[in-house]
């Protein structure tokens, strides 16, 4: 399969949304991540394309993950947790509404099921979980892709994380881990200041071959691409307030939340001696979360803005 196509997979989309169900593994029998499993398997859209993280969380600020659970997850009936690593999460990436609501029903009732959160946009339990899940497959329509040990036989064809896909019509196909980590681990966006500020540098790396902080490098956005993206894009930047902000203004905005995200679909333009990349910007306008895709590209020590679009 081309690498492209699994880019809906392993980037955020603006028209998509990210769910976290959470089991408590503490009333679940024997090995509680095939029993989670056999949970959201049957749910899956067959044809969709996602990541699939999973893990215990393990946070030591009890206080700080309980009042977020209270504040930003459903929870089914009552759950007695006592500590953090008894929740285990199952997060599916790229859901429409109905494949969202569709795993949120298949899965409430299931042995251990306890609830879920809406990771689709920043939050405190989102940016928890980017600290202690990893990437187990990446589907792709009927096929899981999974890693196995570098070390492995050549002809190595293994299902590491053990899910009885097969037992629900998908089969697997495993690559060197090493490639897996590299190129299919799907990073879940964190709130940046606290505990992962370096994110913005290592994107910047990638992008520009430069250690810098976002903040740091002059962006700037033309007044006739704003002009341009007021007639084409106008309902987007109304929706997150952005519509009469000067060219000044917008780029710091830009500039702000650059700073707070991750970069995606790296483009080279050797020909031209610069590149392309996209960010996911999320704002919050009168209450409204939206999320926007900005395109910037970096270019004589300079950022620049080439579309902004929801």
């Amino acid at each position: 399969m081309p690498y492209a196509e699994l880019r809906t997979a392993l980037t955020p989309q603006v028209d998509k949304r990210e769910l976290a169900l959470m089991f408590d593994s503490a009333v679940m029998d024997g090995w509680y991540g095939g029993q989670a499993a056999e949970a959201v398997l049957p749910h899956l859209n067959r044809k969709g394309n996602h990541s699939i993280l999973s893990g215990d969380i393990i946070w030591k600020d009890l206080d700080t993950l309980f009042a977020a659970l209270d504040k930003e997850a459903v929870i089914w009936g009552r759950p007695k947790i006592y500590m953090s690593n008894q929740i285990y999460v199952v997060y599916v990436t790229n859901l429409s509404d109905s494949a969202f609501n569709a795993l949120v029903a298949g899965v409430k009732g299931a042995p251990g099921a306890m609830g879920y959160v809406d990771c689709t946009y920043a939050g405190v339990i989102k940016t928890i979980l980017s600290t202690c899940i990893g990437t187990r497959y990446v589907k792709y329509g009927g096929r899981f892709i999974n890693s196995h040990p570098f070390d492995s036989e050549p002809d190595a064809n293994e299902n590491g994380p053990f899910w009885p896909l097969e037992d629900f019509g998908y089969d697997f196909v495993s690559i060197e881990d090493i490639y897996f980590d590299l190129l299919l681990c799907y990073k879940i966006e964190a709130i940046v200041p606290a505990f992962a500020f370096n994110d913005g540098h290592f994107s910047l790396a990638a992008a520009a071959g430069i250690w810098k902080d976002p903040r740091s490098i002059p962006m700037f956005v033309e007044e006739a691409k704003l002009e341009y993206l007021a007639k084409e894009k106008g309902g987007s930047l109304a929706k997150v307030g952005l519509t009469d902000l000067p060219t000044e203004e917008l780029a710091k905005k830009l500039q702000e939340k650059l700073a707070s995200s991750y970069i995606y679909n790296l483009v080279w333009n050797s020909d031209k001696d610069f590149s392309n990349f996209a960010t996911m910007i999320e704002f919050n306008n009168n209450g409204r979360r939206t999320r926007l895709r900005a395109v910037l590209k970096y270019e004589d020590e300079q950022l620049g803005l080439v579309s902004l679009f929801g």
